[in-house]
């Protein structure tokens, strides 16, 4: 998360953490005494936070099963070449 932080293109103010992890007491206080910003599980914000994982997994799917290559660099960045991550899905 750290390291995202430092790749965002505006300073981070506050990290929303949603999926199982936030109800780990243990990697919230992690993550709030490594992130140097507040951190909140979203329901302080009014949010579901188990949909809201659900749904960022269902939109990095959509790509996979309709074939299209998920490993390129417009997805990756530059850290990955096509076949890091298995290469494309196409046959």
């Amino acid at each position: 998360v750290a390291t995202g932080m430092e790749h965002m293109p505006a300073p981070v103010s506050k990290v929303l953490v949603c999926g199982g992890g936030r109800h780990n007491p243990v990697i919230m206080s992690m993550l709030r005494a490594g992130l140097g910003v507040p951190v909140f599980a979203v329901e302080h914000y009014g949010l579901n936070g188990d949909m809201l994982e659900a749904q960022a997994f269902a939109y990095l799917a959509a790509p996979s099963v309709s074939f299209i290559c998920v490993t390129n660099s417009a997805i990756c960045g530059k850290l990955f070449r096509s076949n890091d991550l298995g290469g494309s899905l196409r046959k």
